[in-house]
């Protein structure tokens, strides 16, 4: 298990993964993210108020990326102390997929939501609630067949 001291293993750095989401190794003298962003031909670095190239923690996330950038497609290099690449760039993309959720949010049926109350641990507490969404949709399966038998007689 990485140390809190160990602030470049790369379950510690988020956004530090291959395009299949697997974590990949830092170099040990890693110190932020340069932010560039895609342009269609060479990607620009992205400048903050002060005019510098914007640098951010290694331990940020998409989110917090989100919150800072404009949607977009960017490539995050690392940097040493002194603002140099170390030949390390990530691609990302922000923005696509933004609040997704909240827009075609639904209401939880009741038994689905009352299977995962009183759960802890949010896998098991979604496993429950997932695994009760069968008897949600058996009884609305039944519920239809007896509306249309009703309205057939």
């Amino acid at each position: 298990m990485p140390s809190a001291a160990d602030s470049n293993h790369p379950l510690l750095i988020p956004l530090a993964r291959d395009p299949g989401g697997q974590p990949l190794a830092v170099p040990e003298n890693a110190a932020a993210w340069r932010v560039r962003r895609h342009t269609g031909g060479r990607p620009r670095i992205v400048l903050g108020v002060d005019k510098q190239p914007i640098h951010v923690p290694l331990g940020y996330t998409i989110a917090d990326l989100e919150d800072i950038l404009a949607p977009g497609v960017y490539r995050l290099d690392i940097v040493d102390a002194k603002g140099e690449p170390l030949d390390f760039t990530v691609a990302i993309e922000l923005g696509q997929y933004r609040n997704v959720a909240e827009a075609h949010a639904r209401e939880l049926p009741e038994p689905v939501r009352e299977a995962g109350q009183g759960e802890i641990d949010a896998d098991r507490r979604i496993l429950k609630m997932l695994g009760s969404r069968g008897s949600v949709a058996a009884a609305a399966v039944i519920a239809s067949r007896k509306s249309a038998a009703a309205t057939a007689v």
